[in-house]
C-alpha cells in the first residue's frame, strides 16, 4: 500500500520497485544528514519509504529511517511525526537481533526528548532511563553523558535543583573525559540555568560564557542562540532591558537562520514581554500570538502561559475603555 500525499515520480517507484525506492529515499536522507532545506523537499516521500518499510518488515530500514531524520524533525518541529517514527522504529527494534542495542538507545534518547519538551516528564524519564541502561552496558561514556544531562534538566523542569546539579556534573565530568564539547557546552548552559533560577546572576553569567564559548568554536548555532536567550532573560532580570532585548533579537535571528521552530517561540514570546513592559500591547499581543501558534504546533506547555498574557492583555484593554 503506497501512503498518500507522495509525489507520483515516487510513489510509481514504491509500487513498482519498492524495495529500491526505500533505499534510495534513505541514502539521499543519509547524504544530506545536515541540510535541512533539502530533506523538506522530500519529507512526505520519506514517510513513504519509512510505512513501507515497516508494513513489509524491513525493520533495520524503518530504524535508520527514524534516526536519521530525527535532527530534522526536531528543529523543523515536526514533533509528532517524529515521535511517531521513533515510536514505530522502538517497535521494529524488537525485531532485531543481538547488536543493534546502540540504536535502540539512539531511539529511546530521542524520542524522551519530544516527551520532555512537550511536558510529560514521567514518560520521558521512564525512556531516558531504559536508554542509559544500554548504553551503560555498551559503555558509550559520550551517550551516557548526553542522558544524564537530560535526566538532570528534567529534575531542574521539576525544582530538584539539588539533584540536577548532581546529574550535570556527572554529565560534565564524563564530557570532559571524552572530550564532548558540544554536550559539556549545553551543560554549562544548564548549570546557569541553576544559577539563574536561584538569583544568582554573576555565577549565571560565567556558567554562560563558558557555553557560549564552546558553541560558537563549534559554530553551532542552535546552542548559541540558546545561550543569547537565557543572558537576555538573564539581563531582563536584572532590570537591563536594553541589554535584554539586544540577545533577544540576536537569539531569534539565529533561531529564524535555521528555522529551529521551539526557538523562535520562546525569543517571540521574550521580546512580547519586553514589549508589554514598555507599554506597546500591541506589539506584545502580536508576537505573543506568533508565539503561541508555534507553542500549539508544537503540543508544548508554554502555550498555556502565553494564553493567560493574552488573556490579561485583553482584560487590561476592556478595563482602560470602560474607564
Amino acid at each position: 500500500m503506497t501512503p498518500a500525499g507522495l509525489s507520483p515520480t515516487v510513489g510509481n517507484v514504491l509500487d513498482q520497485a519498492p524495495s529500491d525506492a526505500a533505499e534510495g529515499l534513505l541514502a539521499y536522507a543519509k547524504a544530506n544528514y545536515g541540510d535541512f532545506n533539502a530533506l523538506s523537499t522530500e519529507r512526505i516521500n520519506f514517510l513513504g519509504g519509512l510505512t513501507w518499510s515497516y508494513q513489509n518488515q524491513h525493520w533495520l530500514t524503518v530504524v535508520d529511517y527514524a534516526l536519521v531524520l530525527d535532527a530534522f524533525m526536531d528543529t523543523r518541529g515536526y514533533w509528532e511525526e517524529d515521535k511517531h517514527n521513533l515510536e514505530l522504529a522502538l517497535q521494529a527494534s524488537e525485531n532485531l537481533g543481538p547488536g543493534y542495542e546502540n540504536r535502540k538507545a539512539l531511539l529511546l534518547h530521542d524520542v524522551a526528548v519530544i516527551y520532555m519538551a512537550q511536558g510529560d516528564y514521567r514518560r520521558a524519564q521512564t525512556h531516558f532511563e531504559r536508554s542509559l541502561a544500554l548504553q551503560r552496558q555498551l559503555d558509550d561514556k559520550l551517550a551516557v553523558a548526553r542522558t544524564l544531562h537530560y535526566i538532570g534538566r528534567i529534575h531542574a523542569a521539576e525544582g530538584k535543583h539539588e539533584q540536577a546539579r548532581q546529574f550535570y556534573q556527572e554529565s560534565l565530568a564524563l564530557g570532559e573525559e571524552v572530550g564532548d564539547n558540544r554536550g559539556m557546552g549545553a551543560t554549562l548552559h544548564e548549570l546557569g540555568s541553576l544559577y539563574l533560577d536561584q538569583g544568582a546572576y554573576s555565577q549565571a553569567e560565567d556558567y554562560y560564557e563558558r557555553s557560549l564559548a564552546l558553541s560558537r568554536e563549534l559554530e553551532d548555532i542552535r546552542d548559541m542562540a540558546a545561550t543569547l536567550h537565557q543572558l537576555g532573560i538573564l539581563n531582563h532580570r536584572r532590570g537591563d532591558l536594553d541589554r535584554a532585548q539586544g540577545y533577544f533579537e540576536e537569539a531569534l535571528r539565529m533561531r529564524q537562520e535555521i528555522a529551529h521552530q521551539e526557538g523562535i517561540a520562546d525569543s517571540l514570546f521574550a521580546l512580547g514581554q519586553l514589549a508589554n513592559e514598555r507599554g506597546d500591547r500591541e506589539q506584545a499581543a502580536r508576537l505573543w500570538r506568533e508565539s503561541l501558534s508555534i507553542f500549539e504546533y508544537l503540543g508544548m506547555p508554554e502555550a498555556y502561559t502565553v494564553r493567560g498574557r493574552l488573556s490579561m492583555l485583553t482584560e487590561t484593554e476592556r478595563y482602560q475603555q470602560d474607564e
